[in-house]
């Protein structure tokens, strides 16, 4: 069963500075989530988006949807968090 959800907001500056349309950019910001069972086992993963946005969704919104399920039943999961999400 899933104890716990941290999300945490990675930065990592780029070697160097690549320009893409009008942006420069100079580091790599990536969501990171850790999901932590009752046994202690523990996965992670990568978001896709911006931080500042993903992080608090994945707080306020989905981390409540999936405490206390059992986390082996990852493709039911998924199913719930696009249904919830999807309109």
């Amino acid at each position: 069963r899933i104890a716990c959800i941290r999300a945490y907001w990675l930065q990592c500056p780029l070697p160097e500075a690549v320009t893409m349309c009008h942006n420069r950019v100079e580091r790599r910001d990536i969501a990171i989530v850790q999901v932590v069972a009752e046994s202690g086992a523990e996965g992670w993963g990568e978001c896709s988006g911006p931080p500042s946005l993903i992080l608090p969704a994945i707080q306020s919104f989905y981390a409540p949807m999936l405490l206390g399920k059992d986390g082996t039943l990852f493709a039911a999961l998924w199913e719930q968090l696009w249904n919830a999400s999807y309109n």
